[in-house]
């Protein structure tokens, strides 16, 4: 190209055909990426939301079952079985009995386990039980009705399980559970 000074042509000839794009695409083309991409992040948020309740519910839900599952596994073969108040558990656990207890306090299930005259293995299973909500009521002579309810961001989990006590029927036919509850705790004895 060759520029000539002086006259009216001071500036380069144009180049015909040009293919750039214009400020003005561009900047709509950043505000349709602008809205996309906010879109794209809102919806990731959404899932990973939606993905961290999901694993809480599920969390909740296996505490309540296991701990369910693992009571009904300690009381199935009991040869005496009281449902009691939470207060006399407590006194009796204080008393050293050589019995053995379920109850639920502070948002827990605990079991007391007898070990000798001195001492309890105590354990606690489960979150956010609702001692109001759960209970151990005596369906009839032999059957035991668990009732766990946790209770957590406005919504119930349940674990509801009638256990037979398999050596009720052994021992004699007149044994039976003592207390018809319903109550948050029992005293038991296993062989």
């Amino acid at each position: 190209l060759s520029y000539r000074t002086g006259g009216t042509d001071m500036f380069p000839p144009r180049i015909k055909n040009n293919r750039g794009f214009t400020l003005v695409e561009v900047i709509v083309a950043m505000a349709i990426l602008g809205t996309v991409l906010t879109m794209a992040y809102s919806l990731l948020g959404f899932s990973r939301n939606t993905l961290s309740n999901s694993n809480d519910h599920f969390d909740i839900q296996n505490d309540i079952r296991l701990a369910s599952s693992y009571l009904c596994d300690q009381v199935r073969f009991a040869t005496e079985l009281k449902i009691i108040p939470y207060s006399e558990a407590v006194t009796e656990i204080g008393a050293h009995t050589d019995y053995n207890y379920f109850y639920i306090e502070g948002g827990s299930l605990h079991q007391a386990k007898y070990i000798d005259s001195s001492s309890y293995d105590e354990r606690s299973f489960a979150r956010y039980i609702s001692a109001s909500d759960s209970h151990f009521t005596g369906v009839n002579a032999t059957t035991l009705n668990i009732t766990l309810t946790a209770v957590q961001g406005g919504k119930d989990y349940n674990a509801n399980t009638d256990l037979k006590l398999e050596n009720f029927p052994l021992i004699d036919a007149t044994h039976a559970i003592e207390g018809t509850g319903p109550d948050i705790a029992i005293r038991y004895k296993v062989p």
